[in-house]
C-alpha cells in the first residue's frame, strides 16, 4: 500500500524521482525475483518512467534513512516525502530524521492511504494482521529510540 501510494503520487506530479527501497537478499519466486525487482515492473506498468526510478537496497528502517540521505545528498536534492503507514509513521520519522540530523535536507512524512481502508487505529486489536503489526512496532520503538542514543553517545 505504501508503495502504491507513492506511485500514484507521482502519477500526480508531486516528485520528479521515486526512490524505492528494498531488501535484495529476500528472494520470492523461482525465477530469482526481488521484491525490488517486483516493485520497479509495478512502477513502470503503472507510467512511471524507468529514468525517473531509483532502487537502492536497504535492510532495515535504519538503513532506508542512511540509504535515502545518501541519495539525497549525491544528487543534491533539497527535500524528499518519506511515504508509511498509520502504524509505522511514528518509528519511521524518528529514524528518518535522526538520520537527516546535521543536513539541510528536508522531508515530509505522508501517510498512505488505504483504498478500501483497512486500517482501524482506533480499534486495532480487533484485526489479527494489524494487531500483530502494531505489537512489532511497539517492540522495535523503545528498541529504535536507545539504538540511535547509543550512536550518539561518544
Amino acid at each position: 500500500s505504501r508503495f502504491r501510494y507513492a506511485v500514484e503520487l507521482m502519477k500526480k506530479g508531486y516528485g520528479k524521482r521515486l526512490l524505492i527501497l528494498g531488501d535484495r537478499r529476500i528472494v520470492v519466486n523461482a525465477e530469482g525475483k526481488t521484491p525490488l525487482d517486483f516493485a520497479e515492473k509495478e512502477a513502470v506498468a503503472g507510467g512511471i518512467p524507468r529514468e525517473k526510478l531509483l532502487i537502492e537496497n536497504s535492510t532495515s528502517t535504519r538503513d532506508d534513512a542512511d540509504v535515502a540521505k545518501q541519495v539525497m545528498l549525491k544528487k543534491n536534492y533539497k527535500s524528499g516525502a518519506v511515504v508509511s503507514d498509520v502504524y509505522n509513521m511514528r518509528r519511521m520519522a524518528m529514524i528518518f530524521d535522526h538520520a537527516m540530523e546535521g543536513t539541510s535536507l528536508q522531508l515530509s512524512y505522508l501517510r498512505a492511504e488505504q483504498d478500501p481502508p483497512r486500517y482501524h487505529p482506533d480499534r486495532w486489536w480487533e484485526y489479527p494482521d494489524e494487531f500483530v503489526y502494531v505489537i512489532k512496532e511497539w517492540v522495535k520503538l523503545p528498541v529504535d529510540f536507545f539504538y540511535l542514543l547509543m550512536s550518539d553517545a561518544p
